[in-house]
């Protein structure tokens, strides 16, 4: 599951494909598999109703790298 969310992304990265992953035969199964299931739906519904932050502050840093700041 956690391929997913990578892989989802993979027309992003790979521009101008429409099946980016279809050489990768397994990998094309398992996200037809993956797109099929009725919870990606609801993961695809969460993802385009919410506004993601974008920017690098230092709040998203310690969210990150949380063992970069010490308490």
């Amino acid at each position: 599951m956690s391929a997913w969310g990578w892989l989802e992304r993979a027309a992003r990265v790979m521009k101008g494909a429409g099946r980016p992953l279809a050489r990768w035969s397994g990998l094309a199964r398992f996200m037809d598999m993956m797109n099929a299931r009725p919870a990606i739906s609801q993961a695809h519904a969460i993802m385009d109703g919410h506004a993601f932050k974008v920017t690098m502050d230092e709040d998203a840093r310690r969210a990150m790298y949380p063992i970069s700041f010490p308490a």
